[in-house]
């Protein structure tokens, strides 16, 4: 199970994991939390990835699969299979969503494996230890302080160990770990480290 797959575990109904079942309804809720928009890019984005789930559904063995009930549908996956199915298919949920327009779901769910490697970005201990020192700021929760100002709100013993250019480093690791947004202004939001943001970046 690669980290996006275990990310789902976490985010899906509880018997998605044990049983397999996955229903429209539970996946149309689990992107309208990822992507809170309701705007046209989104939806296009949410059609393909349950589109995409429909898909390695049914066309393995071209019989219908798929439990129609008031309001959606249901289908049994499997035990094990379910986050990798759920997981490739949003990530073609979100190329469509980002603008990759005339991808076919069978396409996404046979493609997407192959082109990404799917993995969560994790923080070394010194930049776990620099983050839980920022963050008992409120000023740094808040957004209230630029990158000069966070590194200058550090330890003095803290600054002797690292450089302004590897602090930069580090803020970057932390936004790519979902737990820093930087402003146009230069100032940054920090977030602990249990509140981490889900976050996709393409390489």
């Amino acid at each position: 199970m690669n980290d996006l797959e275990a990310f789902l575990v976490q985010h899906l109904p509880v018997d998605v994991p044990d049983k397999g079942r996955v229903s429209s309804a539970a996946l149309e809720q689990l992107w309208s939390e990822l992507f809170p928009d309701d705007n046209y890019s989104s939806r296009r984005g949410r059609e393909a990835f349950l589109k995409a789930v429909q898909t390695t559904a049914t066309g393995s063995s071209g019989q219908e699969q798929l439990e129609f009930r008031p309001g959606g549908w249901e289908v049994n996956l499997g035990k094990g299979l379910a986050q990798t199915v759920v997981a490739t298919a949003l990530l073609g949920g979100i190329l469509v969503m980002l603008g990759t327009a005339g991808l076919p779901a069978a396409v996404l769910t046979a493609v997407i494996p192959l082109l990404f490697d799917v993995s969560r970005t994790r923080l070394t201990d010194s930049q776990d230890y620099v983050l839980a020192e920022l963050v008992v700021n409120p000023a740094v929760l808040k957004g209230e302080l630029t990158t000069d100002q966070l590194y200058e709100s550090l330890s003095a013993e803290t600054r002797r160990s690292i450089t302004r250019l590897e602090f930069r480093d580090f803020l970057d690791a932390f936004r790519r770990a979902g737990l820093a947004d930087h402003k146009s202004d230069d100032r940054v939001i920090l977030r602990p480290a249990d509140q981490a943001r889900f976050r996709i970046t393409f390489r």
